[in-house]
């Protein structure tokens, strides 16, 4: 009973810390201040640093072209109200199906998000053949389903009515990941060119349920070697259980489509 309860104690600190004190139930978009990450010295380091990050930023209200057949009002996520225009953002590159913009509380020189404008709620989607997700990876908003879903991962069964996923389901989202890199290096090339060059950032995605946000999103940090050392080690740091590395995404994708040859 004791073991159990300390796990459940670690796992909601570790949820509060990598999701800097937000609620995750409520995954707002930064709303409040920046608060403590692991302990009050770091956080007076980082409130310092990310002031100077953001006094550099202008943010506007927007307006993002959707693809063809995306409406952002099925999008509830506060991404979605940002690519509609009703939030602001800091705009660093834009596509059809893409849009890059700052993170409100940058935590590098470069901190954006890169992110698709079609709904997608996490990284695990795009590596799901559970039928709550469409086949590039877009999310079914329908009340059965979401319900379906929620059963599903309550009884960690995902619960599907076409357990098989073509391999061309997956040759999209391999599209769609390759597309969100090649945004971020562009901005990396663009912003920190000389941390490009040295390979001295970070390119990640959270895992849920340590994500802030339930919509896709690619981070792009850098140079990593100028970071505060609670997120490079620790929050952004890949290869932990809440930090998957965008190359190993890929290099998961790439098997996916392997395995259904």
């Amino acid at each position: 009973m004791r073991l159990t309860r300390s796990l459940l104690t670690l796992q909601t600190a570790m949820l509060s810390m990598l999701n800097d004190g937000r609620q995750p139930e409520n995954k707002s978009f930064r709303t409040d201040s920046p608060s403590s990450v692991l302990n009050t010295d770091t956080s007076q380091c980082d409130s310092t640093t990310t002031s100077k990050y953001a006094s550099t930023a202008t943010n506007s209200f927007n307006y993002h072209e959707p693809p063809i057949g995306v409406e952002y009002a099925h999008n509830p996520s506060v991404f979605g109200r940002i690519l509609e225009g009703a939030l602001p953002s800091t705009t660093y590159a834009e596509s059809d199906e893409l849009y890059a913009f700052q993170d409100i509380y940058p935590r590098a020189k470069l901190h954006s998000l890169v992110i698709p404008k079609k709904f997608i709620p996490s990284v695990k989607c795009l590596l799901s053949t559970c039928s709550c997700c469409s086949a590039d990876g877009t999310h079914d908003t329908q009340p059965t389903s979401i319900l379906n879903r929620k059963r599903s991962l309550t009884n960690n069964v995902p619960v599907s009515s076409n357990s098989m996923i073509n391999r061309q389901t997956f040759h999209e989202r391999l599209a769609l990941v390759l597309n969100m890199k090649q945004m971020a290096c562009s901005i990396l090339q663009k912003k920190e060119p000389a941390a490009y060059q040295k390979g001295d950032y970070i390119l990640c995605f959270h895992v849920p349920p340590y994500n802030s946000v339930d919509h896709l999103h690619l981070h792009i940090l850098a140079p990593a070697s100028e970071m505060n050392w609670a997120y490079r080690y620790c929050k952004y740091l890949c290869g932990t259980p809440w930090c998957l590395d965008l190359e190993e995404l890929i290099h998961r994708l790439e098997n996916r489509i392997k395995e259904d040859t």
